[in-house]
């Protein structure tokens, strides 16, 4: 063979080589030809590439399967975690010695949460590594198909129609196409991390134990979302609410969720109400927030408190976290919180804080008065 049939050969199987590589292929090599010239380079360039980028695939296939076990585990100390408040509901009923067996769950129930919280931190901290190598690596296979291009140029007379075709299509159509899907499933996969590593840090955060005005907060909150109430023409209609000892920062976020979800998931075809009422009992303080909305399907559920899980329609922006936050936000002061949905109908979203939180005195104390907004 001549030199330019052995260079057009060489150009044919490096273009096959990355055809396969903009279709996902990382396993590919080009066979280098000894001739240490610049075509041998970009082959070895692209070689080592494609090896780093296989790497962080697998890299992040097994940082997936941890971030599974992790929700798997998550679930099942969730569920041991129900059974140990039932068991202290029932015991404080039977044995009338709530204060000593509260303390001493609590002390049970703070452990597991500290160390489920450590564990989540130090593993979502870590899934970072991987994907910002794929992130940088999938950077310089677009490098990479620049300089490509520009070998091309040098080339592009001594192909055949076809091959432009192909060449074309490859670097012009199928590898940005690739690297496009490549970026959107990196970032999307950091966004779940932050998500993950922000649900940890709720566990981490101190506790600041004080006295709050429910209806001035629920008020503070309302106006924050005045905006889309107005324009929903939403009628909300706040009852009389006790006070509770609680951390005042994890109160708004808790508020703030619970409210903003009801608004954003009422049903548009007939005028949204929105109830927020609460009571005060012997051993806790509840609190609910109750709409007209869309409604959760029965088989739809077990997901409404599950991360990265959302109930009915995907029709709107999230991430499938907020009521994990709630939840965790709930289960840090020592309540509960449960949701009713009706599909169709409405949704009660129901939460307690214990009174015992106030720690010597009895700080809750019904106050406020009926109003409405809309």
């Amino acid at each position: 063979m001549t030199d330019k049939t052995l260079e057009k050969a060489r150009l044919a199987r490096m273009i096959d080589a990355i055809m396969e590589v903009a279709k996902g292929d990382y396993s590919v090599q080009i066979e280098l030809s000894g001739e240490n010239d610049d075509l041998d380079a970009l082959a070895m360039g692209l070689n080592m590439m494609t090896d780093d980028v296989r790497t962080s695939y697998q890299e992040l296939e097994a940082a997936q399967e941890a971030s599974l076990n992790i929700m798997e585990d998550l679930d099942r100390q969730g569920k041991e975690l129900e059974a140990i408040n039932k068991r202290l509901r029932h015991e404080i009923a039977e044995r009338k010695r709530a204060e000593e067996q509260l303390e001493r769950y609590a002390a049970e129930l703070e452990r597991a949460n500290r160390e489920l919280r450590d564990f989540t931190y130090i593993v979502s901290h870590d899934l970072r590594a991987p994907l910002i190598n794929l992130k940088g690596f999938a950077g310089e296979l677009h490098q990479a198909c620049v300089v490509v291009r520009d070998a091309m140029e040098v080339a592009w007379p001594h192909l055949r129609t076809e091959q432009r075709q192909a060449v074309t299509r490859a670097l012009q159509e199928d590898v940005p196409e690739a690297l496009e899907f490549i970026d959107a499933s990196a970032t999307r996969m950091d966004q779940l991390i932050r998500a993950l590593l922000k649900l940890s840090r709720v566990g981490r955060r101190d506790i600041n134990l004080t006295p709050i005005d429910m209806d001035a907060l629920v008020e503070e909150t309302l106006q924050t979302l005045a905006h889309q109430i107005e324009e929903g023409q939403v009628r909300v209609t706040v009852a009389p609410l006790p006070q509770v000892v609680a951390d005042r920062t994890s109160m708004e976020q808790i508020m703030a969720n619970l409210l903003s979800n009801a608004v954003l998931y009422l049903d548009r075809d007939r005028p949204g109400e929105i109830e927020i009422s609460g009571e005060r009992g012997r051993e806790e303080t509840t609190l609910r927030v109750r709409d007209n909305g869309r409604g959760i399907a029965e088989h739809d559920m077990d997901k409404v408190f599950a991360p990265f899980r959302r109930a009915g329609r995907q029709d709107k922006p999230g991430e499938g976290m907020g009521l994990a936050y709630v939840q965790a936000l709930v289960g840090r002061h020592g309540g509960r919180i449960w949701c009713e949905s009706e599909l169709g109908v409405g949704t009660t979203f129901t939460f307690t804080i214990p009174n015992h939180l106030g720690k010597g005195g009895d700080h809750a104390q019904a106050a406020g008065s009926d109003h409405s907004l809309g």
